[in-house]
């Protein structure tokens, strides 16, 4: 009697026939198939018994060893190659998050030394003015812009930054509580605080610079307080 091996693999069913030790190459290649199949864990092996039928060509086996270790490699391939593009795509995913995330802080911080820059630079211009009697005159209320700094939406005068100096008003008084410049405190250099009106006769000027700008991450905001002095 003849025995048939009877492989199954997805929807297809392969036959390996061998002639029960008459043909012994045959017979070797069809225990190696169940061997690697059974060891491969990888498809179901049935054994049939048949009848003898010498009609059949003994020497043929239609599935070999070599079709079912091909065929199990493509498979695992396969699988790999997809888990290698989820993990792909996971790492391109995080390093460009992570890179928009990187260039946004650096962005930022370029934005905040440009508004500190632009407010050293204004209160540098101050200093050095020919007659300091004349800054509250010229740089009080004064509007002016800081390159690569763009304006908050609806900013009103179209600039980013702004000098302040009269604490009441448009005036310049010694009364008014600011803790930032010690005040009330004497401006005039008389030795005593009033009421009165100084932006005619100050020594000293409470200057506050301040810088608003649309930015990366939002509207931001910057402020330079200083104590000018003109003894």
């Amino acid at each position: 009697m003849e025995r048939q091996y009877v492989v199954k693999k997805g929807a297809g069913t392969f036959r390996a026939v061998s002639d029960n030790g008459e043909n012994q190459e045959l017979e070797q290649q069809c225990d190696m198939l169940v061997q690697i199949c059974k060891v491969g864990n990888v498809i179901n092996i049935g054994e049939e018994t048949l009848l003898r039928n010498r009609r059949m060509n003994m020497k043929t086996v239609n599935l070999t060893t070599t079709a079912v270790m091909r065929e199990t490699e493509q498979g695992w391939t396969l699988l790999e190659l997809m888990f290698a593009l989820v993990l792909l795509a996971v790492g391109v995913v995080s390093f460009m998050l992570a890179l928009s995330s990187s260039m946004r802080l650096a962005t930022a911080s370029r934005e905040k030394d440009l508004a500190v820059s632009g407010a050293r630079r204004i209160i540098e211009e101050m200093r050095s003015s020919a007659s300091f009697s004349s800054i509250f005159s010229t740089y009080d209320d004064h509007d002016f812009d800081v390159e690569g700094l763009k304006p908050r939406p609806g900013d009103a005068d179209g600039h980013v930054g702004k000098v302040t100096i009269a604490n009441s008003g448009s005036e310049l008084h010694e009364d008014v509580t600011d803790a930032d410049f010690g005040l009330p405190r004497d401006l005039n250099g008389d030795g005593s605080t009033d009421s009165n009106d100084h932006s005619g006769d100050y020594k000293i000027l409470p200057v506050t610079v301040t810088i608003e700008w649309a930015g990366v991450a939002g509207d931001a905001r910057f402020e330079l307080k200083v104590l000018l002095a003109g003894y």
